[in-house]
């Protein structure tokens, strides 16, 4: 967050993420600012593996159970480069 309102979330949310952004001490929030966007890791039987947060063209997309079939496949078939 780099004390920035968290917008790109659901307004009810927000309070939440603010609040758990303030707990964190510089040393934590240092450690969590250099952790990669993206990471790819090669698992034994699986193959490449690849990482993000929520979606690869946004950071704060949400899914839950009740998510229609169609986002999560548009989601999943986009180009993750």
């Amino acid at each position: 967050m780099a004390g920035k309102e968290p917008t790109g979330v659901p307004a009810q949310y927000r309070h939440v993420i603010t609040w758990t952004a303030q707990q964190l001490d510089d040393s934590r929030k240092s450690l969590i600012a250099a952790w990669p966007k993206t990471l790819r890791i090669d698992i034994s039987g699986i193959g490449q593996v690849f990482f993000c947060h929520a979606t690869p063209q946004n950071e704060s997309d949400i899914f839950t159970r009740i998510t229609p079939e169609e986002l999560l496949s548009r989601a999943t078939r986009a180009e993750i480069s």
